[in-house]
């Protein structure tokens, strides 16, 4: 079990993490997923829209860090691709970081990661892990018996099929090393142009897009002249 003291930055008392048990020995069965004592029902419990009528996979949209509103956010992007009769579901870590944008609330996301989807993956078929970083992936991926995808892992991937230069334009200084050292995690890549990060964080952007605009602009086209 994962325990600490609460900061500024927990769930209210009451969230705590514990590895109590894992989902490997437990098949998806479509169920909704009931509520947990201590987390947020909606983040646990919420249909995405986008053409996710009939049933044919239960996705768990997994965000390992504290913030609703951000999982509503990435929620309601990740909706719009959700292929018609898959249902995507929504689940915010109860404990941890509001945002992650350091080594430490990296490591700390992984464990949360890790509690979220020995809590709630057992009623799904796949797992996105959502946050660009992929923190647990690894560890999550041992613990499960589903698919995890990660969106850093899977942005990397999906580029490298077209076979030309790309660069990650992130928020957060300190992810600019953290991200170079998990693409070289994944390969030798000629192609990757580095990271350019701006001055912010995730969490800044989700909440206030608009001024972040042409500040984002601006750093995609610093990338872009990377070559």
């Amino acid at each position: 079990a994962f325990d600490r003291a609460a900061s500024q930055d927990d769930r209210p008392s009451g969230s705590h993490w514990s590895l109590a048990g894992d989902f490997r020995s437990s098949r998806p069965q479509g169920r909704r997923l009931a509520r947990d004592p201590g987390t947020d029902s909606a983040a646990l419990d919420s249909p995405v829209a986008g053409g996710c009528g009939r049933r044919r996979m239960n996705i768990l949209l997994l965000n390992p860090n504290t913030s609703v509103g951000m999982t509503r956010r990435i929620a309601e992007q990740a909706g719009g691709y959700c292929e018609d009769g898959n249902r995507l579901i929504s689940a915010t870590a109860a404990a941890g970081p509001a945002v992650i944008g350091s080594r430490v609330s990296f490591a700390v996301g992984a464990c949360a990661a890790l509690e979220t989807g020995a809590r709630c993956g057992q009623a799904h078929d796949a797992i996105i892990l959502a946050c660009f970083g992929d923190p647990g992936l690894e560890a999550l991926r041992e613990l499960a018996r589903i698919p995890v995808v990660g969106l850093l892992e899977s942005s990397v991937a999906r580029v490298m099929e077209w076979a030309q230069p790309f660069a990650i334009v992130t928020a957060g200084r300190a992810w600019v090393p953290m991200l170079e050292e998990r693409v070289r995690m994944m390969g030798d890549f000629p192609a990757f142009r580095g990271v350019h990060s701006i001055d912010t964080t995730g969490l800044d952007i989700a909440s206030h897009p608009q001024r972040f605009t042409e500040t984002l602009r601006l750093a995609v086209d610093r990338a872009a002249d990377s070559g």
